[in-house]
């Protein structure tokens, strides 16, 4: 079934950000364990025991402080990392997990690492953060229950055109009011992160930036050229390096590699293919979707189903 048609409403198809190509370039990849000083938090094992530890509140705090432009200590006294299961609806039977899950003075934030190039995980957390938006409402007697929802999207992939590597979304009129503060969806594209440091140098990063690059980089003379720009990351630095020499963690790590590695191989297909399905209903040429897509014509054509 498609969508609604909007043309009686001022909004533009082209610019809704989840509908645009997904780009791969700067990616984060996984490396063998043994080629790393310690791993990053791109892999969703010392993702976890980063941010989801209750011992480990400062990586979540820290993150949240930056980004929310609340005080650090603040956080990390008040916050606390609540059961990261997501509320079930009624009907469903259904068992799912949030990376994250921290509540703040009765405000929900949601922090999901999302490694797998497709936007449909995207939606999948816009419905993790709308179930935990209504999780304190249990009749129609307490619709004052609604609690700030707030979901961060680490995202290891991100938009073309799209070039900030954080962007902070509101539900908003066609003036561009917002209409609540109760839900929020930042997203952090960590491959524009890697290219502003690639081509500008670790200086040129925020302080936001420098921590986020702390906690996704591995290679150790990367890691101590940041420290040098902001010291204070040291502790987070080891911290993560000791977390990366537990042994479970190691096996959790090399098996989750191979298991990623085969995921994004698909995930790519797919963003290409549907890539190449926009092009063809725009009135792109053969050749030039095959060019865009490193693909010859043959291909291009099965993928169409022409002849």
């Amino acid at each position: 079934m498609s969508r609604l048609n909007k043309k009686n409403i001022e909004i533009k198809e082209e610019k809704a950000i989840y509908l645009l190509p997904i780009k791969f370039e700067y990616k984060k990849e996984l490396k063998s364990r043994e080629k790393i000083d310690k791993i990053s938090a791109v892999a969703d094992p010392m993702f976890h025991a980063l941010f989801n530890h209750p011992g480990r509140i400062m990586f979540p705090a820290r993150l949240v402080s930056y980004i929310l432009d609340i005080p650090f200590d603040t956080l990390v006294t008040n916050m606390k990392i609540v059961g990261n299961e997501v509320p079930m609806d009624k009907e469903s039977n259904i068992s799912q997990r949030c990376d994250c899950v921290c509540e703040i003075e009765g405000s929900l934030l949601t922090i999901e690492m999302n490694n797998n190039s497709s936007v449909d995980f995207l939606y999948r957390n816009m419905d993790y953060m709308f179930k935990q938006f209504s999780s304190k409402v249990v009749n129609s007697g307490n619709y004052d229950k609604y609690c700030q929802s707030i979901l961060i999207n680490m995202n290891n992939f991100s938009f073309e055109t799209v070039e900030e590597v954080c962007t902070i979304s509101y539900l908003k009129d066609e003036l561009g009011r917002i209409l609540t503060d109760r839900i929020i969806i930042i997203n952090i594209y960590i491959p524009n992160l890697l290219k502003k440091c690639y081509n500008l140098g670790i200086e040129s990063l925020s302080e936001s930036e420098k921590f986020i690059y702390a906690v996704i980089e591995d290679d150790n003379s990367k890691i101590n050229k940041l420290i040098k720009e902001m010291p204070m990351l040291e502790e987070y630095v080891n911290i993560a390096k000791e977390v990366s020499n537990s042994e479970d963690l190691r096996f959790i790590y090399d098996r989750d590699k191979v298991n990623k590695e085969q995921s994004f191989k698909e995930g790519k297909e797919e963003a290409i293919i549907e890539m190449i399905k926009k092009m063809y209903e725009n009135g792109a040429t053969l050749e030039i979707m095959a060019k865009r897509a490193d693909y010859d014509l043959d291909e291009i054509k099965s993928i169409l189903e022409i002849d």
